[in-house]
């Protein structure tokens, strides 16, 4: 709240006579964005102590500037209204509360894979590095780093809690946008849409940091809105500029979503007869906010948006094939491919665009890990029908003005960019912000709107009570006492049994295979499979001495194998080959060669010649995964 307080006077000349509820928003946003800049500053120089200086600074320098200029300007407005959509807030960020407060397991897979283990892996060191192994640590940082502030001084938790902050940030960000746009009666209607999306409430219990970065594109696009709507008023381009810049300072798909508003703005304008010169300051606040992660980038590895454009960019540590194999699975979520025997993207299909975007709302297993080609994912990844109707309302209305125009138009190019690149549910999170908005418009002024009226409480009614069911439930058992947070997290991360006997018995590094929640390991670690990095040289290996030669290379004395997802008939004869069982037939030759022929798989057969030979030692077997020592 003090660097809200303080970012508020740092931007009170573009923050004036805004909404009160907009004016915190935004100031929060921002400061939390820029206050994970600074973080990752001052850990990069070795002084986190830093951080804590700059952010008192900003803060006394806001008590001086309030004091002296009799500044009381954004007081929050509490009516009735306001109180009500508190209301409304509540139960959902409750909920993502008791997530943050429990800890992650296996539904929060990329909080264990690299949101809260990179962060770890710094404070282990002291400082920030490059991990050459863990590609998305080359990724823009700005939430991220906030997670390595927050698991500093508070653990898991500590990290997660931004999470909820900037949840509820978001929720008064549409509020005020929608009531100073809309009216009153219609924010309620936008805070109820957009704060009981099944994902949104889900994931801002996590280390995920897609809900804060959709608020940042999403509030930035509407803000370009207003400026379609009313080009006399800049200081709707200078706030759409701060949050399209943080937006893009958090992920990359930030960067498309400022090539859309920025595209849709040059159309709007030009029509409009108006300079699209007016975009150049959004524009360039984006390049300055986000341009230190790019810059980064460069210097660490040779390509701005590392690893992607690898075949224009290169960069270190990556090739083709790793490209491919990434490119691949980002590919097979949602429903818009053909997907091979073998889970391999096949060729985008037009035809199914439509199915593909309302699937969003009523098939969420396809677009949210765990296995999306087989659907099994959560109901919690759905983005609900809402957003998706309100879209369709105004669309069909014949009243768009220029402003829910610039929205649409926006919606749009952002569903063909997501259905041509990655369908994952969360990547869209990004049109929530400006379609709930739209939303509480349409409720108002349609009379289609009548049909939202309908669904926005049956959402919430979906949203709330799959969250509990299948989320919150098990996590109050946690947080109210009932069983330990090592019980629960054993209960439901399977890798939680064999990184306590890897942490207790003294390991210089580990490598990982088909294994990626190396947060939960207090030593060293690699992800050794091929895709990830191509330090361990697989392509120029031909046995299993190869194999344990550049292991020892990379400093690693310790093998770790997850089979849990190995086809049955393929453990049984890889067993076998490793001499490791003596049921059943092992591999035949034809069998042996198509996986070592296939890069992606070759430390297979490589793996389990090393551990017939000896070179690696059987040390523990902890249900179907496997702990080798290096010899």
């Amino acid at each position: 709240m003090a660097l809200a307080a303080a970012m508020r006077v740092a931007m009170g000349r573009w923050l004036a006579d805004r909404d009160s509820a907009l004016q915190w928003s935004l100031a929060g946003l921002a400061s939390l964005g820029l206050f994970g800049l600074v973080v990752f500053l001052s850990y990069s120089a070795g002084v986190p102590a830093a951080a804590w200086a700059v952010g008192a600074l900003l803060v006394a320098v806001a008590i001086f500037t309030s004091v002296r200029k009799g500044l009381n300007r954004g007081k929050l407005q509490i009516g009735p209204g306001s109180r009500l959509a508190v209301g409304i807030g509540l139960l959902p960020i409750l909920l993502s509360l008791i997530g943050a407060a429990a800890p992650s397991t296996t539904l929060d897979w990329d909080s264990l894979a690299y949101h809260l283990a990179v962060p770890k892996i710094w404070l282990n060191d002291g400082h920030t590095s490059f991990i050459s192994y863990i590609h998305h640590s080359n990724f823009p940082l700005s939430i991220d780093s906030l997670f390595l502030f927050g698991m500093s001084y508070g653990g898991e938790t500590g990290a997660k809690s931004f999470s909820v902050v900037l949840f509820a940030l978001a929720i008064m960000g549409v509020f005020g946008l929608a009531r100073e746009t809309y009216g009153e009666k219609a924010a309620l209607w936008s805070v109820a849409a957009y704060s009981t999306i099944p994902m949104a409430i889900w994931l801002s219990g996590t280390a995920y940091i897609d809900v804060a970065h959709g608020a940042y594109g999403g509030l930035g696009i509407f803000l370009l809105a207003q400026t379609v709507q009313d080009s006399s008023r800049k200081d709707n381009l200078i706030l759409a500029g701060i949050m399209l810049g943080l937006a893009a300072g958090t992920k990359y798909t930030g960067l498309q979503t400022v090539g859309v508003a920025m595209l849709a703005g040059l159309f709007f304008l030009i029509r409009q007869k108006e300079s699209p010169f007016k975009l150049a300051i959004p524009l360039a606040l984006v390049v300055v906010i986000s341009g230190t992660w790019y810059v980064r980038n460069v210097v660490n590895t040779g390509n701005p948006v590392y690893p992607f454009f690898y075949s224009a960019l290169k960069g270190k540590n990556w090739s083709d094939y790793n490209a491919k194999i990434y490119s691949n699975e980002q590919q097979t979520f949602g429903a818009g491919r053909e997907l091979a025997e073998n889970y391999t993207a096949g060729k985008l299909e037009p035809s199914r665009l439509g199915a593909s975007v309302l699937g969003l709302a009523y098939q969420p297993g396809r677009y949210i890990n765990p296995a999306p080609t087989q659907g099994s994912g959560l109901p919690m990844g759905a983005i609900g029908p809402v957003i998706l109707v309100a879209l369709l309302a105004w669309l069909a209305s014949g009243r768009l003005g220029r402003r829910e125009g610039y929205v649409s138009a926006c919606s749009i190019l952002m569903f063909l960019a997501w259905f041509a690149l990655s369908q994952q549910s969360r990547y869209i999170l990004t049109l929530a912000p400006p379609l709930a908005i739209l939303a509480g418009g349409a409720i108002v002024q349609l009379s289609f709107g009548r049909i939202l009226a309908i669904l926005v409480p049956l959402q919430a009614a979906f949203g709330l009570y799959f969250n509990y069911q299948f989320v919150a439930k098990d996590q109050l058992l946690v947080v109210g006492g009932k069983i330990t947070p090592d019980e629960y997290r054993r209960a439901t991360t399977s890798f939680a049994e064999p990184a306590t006997w890897i942490n207790e018995h003294p390991t210089k590094r580990v490598a990982l295979y088909d294994e990626v929640f190396g947060y939960l390991l207090n030593v060293p670690y690699f992800w050794a499979n091929p895709g990830h990095t191509t330090e361990l040289g697989y392509e120029t290996m031909r046995t299993g001495d190869d194999l344990v030669e550049n292991l020892t290379r990379l400093g690693i004395d310790r093998v770790y194998v997850n089979t849990a997802f190995w086809p049955k008939e393929q453990t049984g004869a890889w067993l076998v080959d490793a001499g490791l069982a003596t049921d059943g037939p092992g591999m035949t030759p034809e069998e042996k060669k198509s996986l070592f022929d296939e890069l992606q798989v070759r430390w297979k057969p490589l793996l389990a010649e090393a551990i017939r030979s000896g070179r690696l030692v059987p040390e523990n077997q902890i249900r179907r995964a496997f702990i080798f020592r290096v010899r």
